[in-house]
């Protein structure tokens, strides 16, 4: 598969998966509760690098450009809009990049969409209410360990590839002199979504240490929920 026909499937999937999240069901019904105690739990995870001036736009940018649970439906447009253009223009790196990067969106929400369909299914008086208890049935019961150590190896690929383009001049003076058309033109959050990217990974001077804490972490819970673990994130302060 080409670096364009790549970035063109990403969009299609994260369509697809955004029609899914707005469809009426009990699943799609619990994906904001559980979404919004998986940001709780991810900043609690991450608080001690989150207090560093260094890794703050990077834990930013995963947590809240990358993952965050927020309404993406204008920048997938904006990138639907001039995906022929960036095919033409980006160099095949690039563009497997951004293609990776809406693959870590598509392939979260479509993990997300079947916790939340076992949350629902769980017997509960009050289904809202997410326990790490019922977070770990949940995501045992919805995926496998092969799903979520792609997860991970999808979120290291976009940070290595971020890593090694920010040293690049000419990445910068290109996204500086496509700001002003890319605003007037109607492309607003992508164009903001690529400089954030591009600005917190140029800040960390160096992703090793960050992206080593995501793989630790993220495998370290992944491991202890699969070998039956109810209370994965104990040493946080989250139910």
């Amino acid at each position: 598969m080409s670096a364009s026909e790549r970035l063109h499937e990403s969009l299609a999937w994260n369509e697809r998966l955004r029609q899914a999240s707005t469809a009426d069901t009990p699943g799609s019904a619990l994906l904001p509760a559980l979404q919004n105690w998986q940001r709780q739990r991810l900043h609690l995870s991450y608080a001690d690098l989150l207090e560093q001036e260094r890794y703050q736009p990077a834990c930013a940018f995963f947590l809240d450009e990358l993952y965050g649970g927020q309404d993406f439906s204008q920048r997938h447009a904006d990138l639907a809009r001039v995906e022929p253009i960036m095919s033409r223009m980006m160099p095949d790196h690039l563009l497997i990049t951004v293609a990776e990067a809406l693959e870590v969106q598509a392939l979260s929400l479509e993990l997300d969409l079947a916790i939340s369909s076992q949350l629902a299914a769980q017997s509960e008086s009050d289904p809202q209410r997410i326990t790490q208890s019922r977070y770990a049935q949940a995501y045992r019961s919805s995926g496998t360990p092969q799903q979520r150590e792609h997860q991970i190896e999808l979120i290291m690929h976009v940070g290595q590839a971020l890593d090694a383009v920010v040293h690049k001049f000419w990445v910068y003076r290109l996204l500086k002199l496509l700001r002003g058309p890319a605003v007037a033109a109607g492309f607003g959050e992508l164009q903001t979504f690529l400089e954030t990217g591009f600005g917190a990974f140029k800040q960390l001077n160096g992703a090793d240490t960050f992206l080593d804490a995501i793989k630790t972490r993220e495998g370290a819970a992944m491991e202890a929920i699969f070998a039956g673990e109810d209370q994965p994130f104990a040493q946080l302060a989250i139910a």
